[in-house]
């Protein structure tokens, strides 16, 4: 029941930010438990960050995340790197952070139209 609130908190918050109209979240690892690491760092820094795993850059970044799993475990590990600390509802910080949460818990999101619809 735990989880399922997270889930929802964290689905609800990375909703509120704007948002391409054809990106929807789907499902691509089942993350019952994981561990979260938050870093706030600077926007050099978050591209370094990014770069060190392969991700490619944007022209803003506001934030991202790694979802790794441990093998030997199963357990997961996800890092989330931000620009800003939340310190409103609806700020840039709490919204980046509700998206990277989503992505922690195993969604991802993808384009289901066309580029601009």
């Amino acid at each position: 029941m735990r989880r399922r609130g997270l889930i929802c908190c964290a689905v609800l918050l990375a909703l509120c930010r704007r948002a391409d109209a054809g990106d929807v979240w789907a499902s691509i690892a089942s993350v019952d438990t994981v561990t979260v690491r938050i870093h706030y760092v600077s926007m050099i820094e978050l591209q370094a960050a990014a770069r060190a795993v392969g991700q490619q850059s944007q022209d803003r970044p506001l934030a991202f995340s790694v979802l790794r799993k441990n093998v030997a475990t199963d357990g997961y590990v996800c890092d989330i790197y931000l620009l800003q600390r939340p310190a409103k509802v609806d700020d840039r910080g709490t919204v980046s952070l509700g998206h990277e949460m989503a992505h922690c818990l195993g969604f991802s999101h993808e384009r289901t139209g066309a580029p601009g619809d």
